[in-house]
């Protein structure tokens, strides 16, 4: 009897034990154990690219009495705003206009019922991803991506048939950089691989002259943007006779060349090659007979005649 009654002391005594061992552990806070990893929607990020960023949110801790959610700009450290919804957290971003390094930071502040064992009432638990954005080949896309990875860069795309998708996006030539206007851009696939862009401007001016300026002006934004000056620059005009354009002519040049773009007997040529991208720039007389449109079309480097 002696030692049933023994043996019963020792296992209320461990059991007594055993219970205040689980009463200290939830008398103070206590954080999830770790965070992350951040996950990204695209392998390769362009400038200027949609993309969503993921977390999955921490679970377990003890006495936590809210949990506040952050996302950050680690280069700036500006505060980003993502949703939680389920057991994750999300941010969509637009990739910076400039190639390089960047960091995202999410990060998990537990506010607790009690302080931890440190003392703290609360406790940031964070994880971290850098990615790189790479310069696109051309506006905010690289060649030969395919129809749905194009869409997902412009997604108010409108599809014309199989292999010609178009819109009005900003034009990024304009003087105007933080309005810029919208002009009528045309997508071309060939085998489900972007082979060419095109954008098309009406323009018109009671002043023969800004023809002329208009076209120069362009030239010289293209070649800005692409790095390369012209390698072809042709006036042909309506009786066919052709001659060299010449960006620094004088006024009375410039009237001439503008009257002939005016009066629909000129179009212009201008063919630039650039390192991933080449460009050609136009001027002539619309199909109805009366515009006067402004083109440009890109296309992969190597590939425009």
């Amino acid at each position: 009897m002696k030692k049933i009654i023994r043996t019963l002391t020792l296992c209320s005594s461990a059991l007594l034990m055993l219970t205040a061992c689980e009463k200290e552990s939830t008398d103070y806070g206590k954080a999830p154990d770790n965070i992350g990893p951040i996950s990204l929607s695209r392998d390769r990020i362009g400038t200027g690219q949609p993309f969503v960023a993921t977390c999955p949110l921490p679970t377990g801790g003890e006495n936590i009495a809210s949990v506040e959610y952050q996302w950050k700009n680690g280069s700036s450290g500006i505060s980003l705003n993502g949703q939680q919804e389920g057991n994750q957290s999300t941010l969509s971003l637009t990739a910076p206009s400039t190639a390089g390094e960047y960091e995202l930071i999410f990060t998990a502040r537990y506010i607790f019922t009690a302080t931890d064992k440190d003392g703290q009432a609360y406790k940031d638990i964070s994880t971290s991803k850098t990615y790189t954005v790479e310069a696109c080949d051309v506006l905010n896309s690289f060649w030969d991506d395919n129809v749905a990875t194009t869409l997902l860069n412009r997604p108010s795309l409108q599809k014309i048939d199989d292999n010609h998708y178009g819109g009005q996006f900003p034009d990024q030539l304009s003087s105007s950089t933080l309005n810029p206007p919208l002009i009528t851009t045309m997508y071309t696939f060939s085998s489900d691989k972007l082979t060419e862009i095109s954008e098309m401007e009406t323009y018109t001016s009671t002043s023969a002259i800004n023809y002329f300026k208009k076209y120069n002006l362009l030239s010289h934004r293209i070649a800005q943007l692409l790095g390369v000056e012209p390698t072809r620059e042709t006036v042909t005009w309506a009786n066919g006779n052709t001659e060299l354009f010449n960006p620094e002519g004088d006024e009375t040049y410039q009237t001439r060349i503008g009257e002939g773009i005016l009066n629909h007997e000129v179009q212009i040529i201008s063919i630039f090659h650039g390192a991933k991208t080449d460009m050609r720039l136009e001027v002539f007389t619309g199909n109805d007979g009366t515009s006067i449109e402004y083109m440009r079309t890109y296309q992969k480097a190597g590939t425009m005649q």
